[in-house]
């Protein structure tokens, strides 16, 4: 053998050694306590301090990345809002809200869990914010289900607005 085909047989069984990509989905699970850049993390925060300012609250957004060797990647998140416990120390859990669309992007996963957890808690303290700034963004009502204040009486452009939001949230 010359040099030339030791070069060969070199490169055939280093090519070899060389592990296969998994086949599949695969999933890595990240926990971020925020998104910074998130106008909705600030909103989810705002109404925890405002409406539930009697909570020691924990927010953390776990992140699931799902990832395939030929499709392109995409996330599902979850917020998990805990409440402190004084007398144990601890968080407890007590609500989390997913968000299942496939988003391309940490970011934006973090944006639409975010905006289904200020529907949920609205609708839970739903009489206390019923006259506040944001009383016709949708809310998830625990009696009425998906629901938004009835515009009757406000300027017609607060009308064609909450209207319009009234018939994205029933489309999705």
């Amino acid at each position: 053998m010359d040099d030339d085909e030791e070069d060969d047989a070199e490169e055939d069984a280093v090519q070899e050694d060389e592990p296969i990509p998994p086949l599949g989905w695969t999933t890595k699970v990240w926990y971020k306590p925020g998104c910074e850049t998130s106008v909705l993390h600030h909103r989810l925060m705002g109404i925890l301090q405002t409406y539930y300012g009697d909570w020691d609250v924990a927010v953390e957004y776990v992140c699931n990345e799902h990832t395939h060797p030929l499709e392109d990647i995409y996330w599902k998140i979850r917020v998990c809002i805990s409440i402190r416990d004084g007398e144990k120390e601890a968080y407890q859990l007590d609500s989390n809200y997913a968000h299942h669309a496939h988003c391309a992007t940490m970011e934006d996963s973090i944006e639409d869990a975010a905006a289904v957890a200020c529907m949920g808690l609205r609708g839970r303290r739903f009489d206390d914010m019923s006259e506040d700034q944001y009383r016709f963004l949708p809310c998830q009502h625990p009696n009425l289900g998906w629901a938004i204040m009835d515009p009757e009486g406000m300027d017609p452009t607060t009308q064609l607005m909450v209207n319009y939001a009234f018939e994205l949230v029933d489309k999705n």
